[in-house]
């Protein structure tokens, strides 16, 4: 019994590296010159995603410092996304239905940031006072 608890230990142990953790991204897609936003959940586990664009359900891959995940709205449209990965940035393109032409897809240039996780506790409570204040605009 005293050796196969350790065993089971060290078995365990791979599993709790592998837990989710919820990522919060904002994502601009570059739509001929103008950027449209969308906030991006992404879960981890090992190399899969998973997550929502706006609500949407995703899946996806990771390897190294490429990200591919595939969206599907309620619809079944889908939304693709492939790009690199630097720390808290991610660029790369959005293959998209083309909403001039139904049935044809085009490809739009996209970037995103991570938002910071918010910080362990309760809500806090920022009491602003004023120090200056003016009248000219």
């Amino acid at each position: 019994m005293r050796r196969l608890l350790p065993a089971l230990l060290l078995l365990a142990a791979p599993a709790h590296s592998q837990e989710a953790h919820t990522e919060h991204w904002i994502v601009a897609t570059d739509m001929w010159d103008t950027s449209a936003q969308s906030t991006l959940e992404l879960r981890r586990t090992g190399d899969t995603l998973a997550g929502t664009l706006d609500g949407d359900p995703l899946d996806g891959k990771i390897q190294n410092r490429k990200i591919r995940f595939v969206a599907r709205d309620k619809n079944g449209t889908t939304y693709a996304y492939a790009g690199t990965l630097a720390g808290d940035i991610m660029a790369g393109d959005a293959d998209m239905p083309d909403s001039n032409h139904p049935g044809r897809r085009i490809l739009h240039r996209f970037t995103a940031r991570r938002l910071p996780d918010r910080p362990a506790g309760p809500p806090r409570t920022w009491d602003y006072r004023p120090e200056s204040f003016s009248n000219l605009f």
